[in-house]
């Protein structure tokens, strides 16, 4: 099934005088800063062969710490009823199992995704898990202890995008929409013709 946004929501999800692109590379993903209730967020993806990506996940963000076969995850959240949550693991090289303390049959077994170069570092690395309603979850464990959590949604939406200076216009069959554009290392800035002004920040990549 092919699923389709109105020009609206596209415009919500993407976006002074802004500075041009310079050296930074706007091929990455790019997640949304303000998260709706439960971490469902806007996900855009710039792709080398000229087209964006327009989707959602739900993406949620941890420190994490290590303690032997116990580990932590602390919710990095605004909203602070969320906390920590502990688990019992095992690690092998390609599969990670986690156990959250307190419930019986809370298991999950994490398989390492294929291809990730962080392969002999224990849990720093790049995991899947399918859930039994079939959904995929991925996460990402970084050397400076940070988790990152990601649940796609279905449906995506697919543009044309060309960058001019300082400018972007976003091509979908008939529809153009032309935004103000200011990328760096790790911070996207989209503004619109009303300047209603779209954050984003560079994330991983999953798989």
């Amino acid at each position: 099934m092919r699923y389709r946004y109105p020009l609206y929501f596209l415009l919500f999800l993407l976006s002074l005088s802004l500075p041009a692109l310079g050296s930074a590379s706007l091929n990455d993903i790019w997640v949304s800063t303000i998260e709706s209730r439960g971490g469902l967020r806007a996900l855009l993806e710039f792709r080398a062969d000229g087209t964006v990506a327009t989707t959602r996940a739900v993406m949620l963000e941890y420190k994490y710490k290590l303690d032997g076969s116990t580990l932590v995850l602390t919710p990095q959240s605004e909203d602070k009823t969320v906390k920590d949550t502990k688990y019992v693991i095992k690690i092998d090289v390609d599969m990670l199992q986690m156990k959250e303390s307190g419930c019986e049959d809370c298991l999950m077994t994490l398989k390492r995704i294929a291809g990730d170069p962080q392969k002999e570092i224990g849990i720093v690395g790049k995991w899947s898990f399918t859930k039994p309603s079939g959904e995929t979850v991925y996460y990402i464990f970084t050397t400076d202890n940070h988790v990152f959590f990601r649940i796609p949604m279905p449906g995506t939406t697919i543009s044309e995008y060309k960058v001019n200076g300082d400018t972007i216009e976003l091509r979908r069959d008939k529809e153009i929409t032309t935004m103000k554009i200011s990328v760096t290392d790790d911070l996207l800035i989209l503004r619109t013709q009303d300047n209603k002004e779209y954050r984003y920040k560079r994330m991983p990549r999953f798989h």
